[in-house]
């Protein structure tokens, strides 16, 4: 039992060491709300859509980008087209916009 104990112990402190060094030596970063919309947007395609669309929207297992507005950007988003999922409830409005803002900053491929 008193072994049991010490090991717990000894996870314990190596967990708290642990969490203390990543606590201490991060650095700081900006909260994506916090990025100008375009970087924040960047971020949210690379997570969402780059998998299927492609680091710069020309497709790859899924189409390629094709804007013609915002609203029916937004709806696709909203609604989904199979296999794509809706990402309604997923995306914040604002998530929305940050990504209407990087997408639309890309060239066309």
């Amino acid at each position: 039992m008193a072994r049991a104990g010490l090991v717990t112990v000894a996870f314990a402190l190596l967990a708290l060491a642990y969490l203390g060094v990543q606590w201490w030596g991060a650095e700081p970063r900006p909260a994506r709300e916090d990025l100008p919309p375009v970087e924040h947007g960047a971020q949210i395609f690379a997570e969402h859509c780059a998998p299927c669309h492609g680091a710069r929207g020309e497709g790859e297992v899924g189409p390629r980008l094709v804007l013609e507005n915002k609203e029916r950007f937004r709806g696709a988003l909203l609604i989904g087209f199979y296999p794509m999922p809706s990402f309604e409830g997923v995306l914040t409005e604002e998530e929305i916009d940050a990504l209407w803002a990087y997408v639309s900053s890309l060239p066309a491929p």
